[in-house]
């Protein structure tokens, strides 16, 4: 897995994670929203099952940090993958 959304190398992150199958993004310890507009794109288009969420308590607050991803402009669907379907999916956590 790649962390901190592969700052400060996200294009390069995002054509890792696009081409191999075993490799996700961990979209945390940076604010959603300063997140790269190369990590967004992924997320919204071909990477949407393949990032997940995270804070890195304390780095971000919780609360803020779940904010500013509803402020993304995420599809539903999309945000569900991100904040917890794709993490289940990928550690074999029940629902």
């Amino acid at each position: 897995m790649g962390i901190h959304a592969g700052y400060p190398w996200e294009r390069e992150m995002v054509a890792v994670a696009w081409k191999n199958a075993n490799v996700y993004i961990g979209c945390d310890t940076h604010p959603p929203s300063t997140w790269a507009l190369e990590v967004l794109d992924y997320l919204k288009g071909d990477g949407r099952e393949k990032c997940m969420f995270g804070t890195n308590y304390p780095c971000l607050d919780f609360s803020e940090a779940i904010s500013q991803v509803g402020d993304l402009g995420l599809e539903a669907d999309t945000q569900e993958l991100l904040l917890r379907r794709n993490l289940r999916r990928l550690y074999k956590l029940a629902d």
